[in-house]
């Protein structure tokens, strides 16, 4: 080669490729560097969600323990009341069959006085003077 040529290799190609050859491709050991600080800042970002996630699910059970809680005594509570209004109902029907009885004895009672009223409806006052008159059923046998 002649000098020109080799002088145009020095001046402009060799500039070039080491321009080329430094900017283009990153080093193995950048890389790896830029790689561990992306993971580590995906790492911590992991823990904060992770450390909120935690207290969420905490809070949630907290919760539920605590409606649950609520929900038993509301039941129990329910239970207990039943239970009296079994025992109320309980004594409404022995009164209730009790009172079928007397209301059974007053309905013959009742009857009765009825039957009393209406024959003294149709009772017929006697004067002196109808005493002594015999009844016409007394007349007719007399003759």
């Amino acid at each position: 080669m002649n000098k020109s040529g080799q002088m145009f290799l020095w001046t402009i190609a060799v500039p070039i490729c080491l321009v080329l050859a430094t900017s283009g491709c990153a080093t193995r050991r950048y890389a790896r560097s830029q790689a561990h600080q992306e993971a580590g800042k995906v790492n911590q970002r992991v823990s904060q969600v992770e450390a909120k996630t935690n207290e969420k699910i905490t809070f949630v059970n907290n919760k539920l323990d605590t409606d649950i809680s609520q929900v038993n005594e509301k039941i129990a509570t329910t239970d207990l009341k039943l239970g009296q209004v079994a025992g109320t109902a309980q004594q409404a029907m022995a009164q209730a069959e009790s009172n079928k009885a007397g209301i059974s004895q007053n309905a013959a009672a009742i009857t009765t006085l009825a039957t009393g009223v209406a024959n003294a409806m149709n009772y017929q006052h006697w004067t002196r003077s109808s005493r002594r008159r015999k009844p016409s059923h007394a007349r007719l046998l007399s003759c």
